[in-house]
């Protein structure tokens, strides 16, 4: 096995590039994939960059290989799906290597959604012109390989990266409603409730809206409804609108507030849920 990080020579690339670059090389030599030396830049010295003017201290410079630049512009889609997914879902921080390889199936996934239609319309075309439909010769320029010498098919990379939003929102839409994982619980596959912590599971349900939070640390109840909420390595954030605030434990009212941010630490708080119909009745006492 190669040691990438001794022998892997970055090119002089914005950071998002490297680490795609990267990622492409450490997924090629996990699976042990046959990569040209040229490549992987193996052998060549590293660059140094001055963090103030972006420029490489020494003016020696590596010439990116063909190969390596259609690889990154064939990933683009995916890379797009990929971070889409990332900014409208909630789950835990993706490495290099699993943003790579997320983006190299929602690439495929992409191209793929393209390739449906484009056939569609060529198999409709076909049927109103009475010619007869041949899918190898309708298929996209993009299934010939990547290590075959050719223009890179510019105009499928953007269509597909049209194609690429529609596969991040669906992935987005199948996470939120836990589609895959409804359907192993369904059918006793899995009882996994998904990849993000209870914190986010809990206020994250289309039930959980007007909230009572309980400070046990300060002695106070916030009843509101849920506006917004994150959790860092050590705190919960919550935001609360139409917010009134109890004494606790003697949910003795002290105030009202339009909205309110908590900063809570993990052991000092309590969320509780009560059902609609419950909920005239006003606070729970302890």
């Amino acid at each position: 096995m190669v040691d990438l990080q001794q022998s892997l020579a970055l090119p002089l690339f914005p950071t998002k590039a490297i680490s795609l670059y990267w990622g492409i090389a450490s997924f090629c030599v996990q699976l042990g994939w046959p990569m040209p030396k040229k490549i992987l830049g193996f052998g060549a010295k590293p660059q140094v960059l001055n963090t103030a003017s972006q420029t490489p201290i020494n003016t020696e410079q590596m010439d990116i290989s063909d190969l390596t630049l259609k690889l990154i512009i064939i990933l683009i889609p995916g890379a797009l799906s990929a971070r889409i997914i990332q900014k409208v879902t909630v789950h835990k921080t993706w490495s290099d290597f699993q943003f790579t390889v997320n983006s190299i199936l929602l690439g495929v996934a992409s191209y793929l959604l393209l390739q449906v239609i484009y056939s569609c319309y060529k198999f409709s075309e076909s049927l109103f012109c009475n010619q007869s439909f041949i899918f190898a010769s309708n298929s996209l320029k993009v299934w010939q390989g990547i290590q075959e010498k050719g223009a890179i098919p510019y105009l499928e990379v953007f269509c597909s990266s049209i194609t690429a939003i529609i596969v991040g929102l669906l992935v987005s839409w199948l996470d939120y409603n836990k589609i895959i994982n409804g359907l192993a619980q369904k059918y006793k596959i899995s009882n996994k409730y998904g990849d993000e912590d209870l914190y986010s599971y809990f206020l994250n349900a289309k039930e959980i809206k007007e909230v009572y939070v309980r400070h046990l640390k300060h002695k106070l109840t916030y009843h509101g409804y849920v506006d917004s909420f994150a959790e860092a390595d050590s705190i919960k954030e919550l935001t609360l609108r139409d917010v009134t605030v109890y004494s606790y434990p003697e949910s003795q009212e002290m105030y009202t507030l339009s909205y309110i941010y908590l900063s809570l630490s993990r052991e000092d708080v309590i969320i509780e849920y009560l059902k609609p119909e419950t909920n005239e009745e006003g606070p729970r006492s302890a």
